[in-house]
């Protein structure tokens, strides 16, 4: 992927997500030596980009991420990223939820 296809995604989802309070929570991390795994979850009430309009949504999802220590910096070797739901607020979520045990 490198550096150049991350500053293109960022690019490119910062036109669609116009705000968002991305707010993090259950954290689990194990450490083994040099390396790492950690599962977290976020809720995130945000302000999305549609056909020219500005629209309210509540996005839930899970974060599943692998670390390693190089040279004595951790660093990110894979993020994952699964959405439970990403709904308008005005909408349940109870149809289109799939939320998975963390």
């Amino acid at each position: 992927m490198g550096r150049p296809a991350i500053e293109a995604f960022f690019g490119g989802i910062s036109a669609q997500i116009v705000f968002a309070a991305h707010l993090a929570m259950n954290f689990i991390i194990d450490v083994d030596n040099d390396r790492g795994t950690g599962k977290w979850r976020i809720l995130m009430p945000c302000t999305m980009a549609e056909d020219g309009k500005r629209v309210s949504r509540w996005i839930l999802g899970d974060y599943d991420e692998e670390y390693v220590r190089f040279n004595g910096v951790w660093l990110f070797k894979k993020i994952d990223f699964l959405a439970n739901y990403n709904v308008r607020f005005d909408q349940s979520w109870a149809e289109s939820a799939v939320v998975r045990p963390i």
